[in-house]
């Protein structure tokens, strides 16, 4: 990763998640997206939409994200969140 460049982990690229990177893309936010989705179509379908750089692993989107965007929905999120607090430093 070039020093300086900031990437923002989307997890769960569907509507919330999707509009949200295109958002963050236009205004600048960051220079790299990476999403994670638990159907891996979607996170695909993203990246052939330009929506996210790249679908990865949970595991890889946590080590390389400065910034992470939960877009599940909440009975999921909260089952998720510890887990994902474990896994970030």
């Amino acid at each position: 990763m070039a020093r300086g460049e900031t990437t923002v982990g989307i997890i769960g690229c569907g509507l919330i998640g999707g509009s949200t990177a295109i958002k963050l893309r236009r205004a600048g936010f960051a220079e790299r997206f990476v999403g994670f989705d638990a159907k891996g179509t979607h996170a695909q379908k993203a990246v052939d939409l330009g929506i996210i750089d790249e679908a990865v692993t949970l595991d890889v989107l946590t080590e390389l994200a400065h910034i992470i965007v939960l877009a599940i929905p909440v009975n999921h999120a909260v089952q998720m969140l510890p887990d994902l607090l474990n896994r970030v430093s």
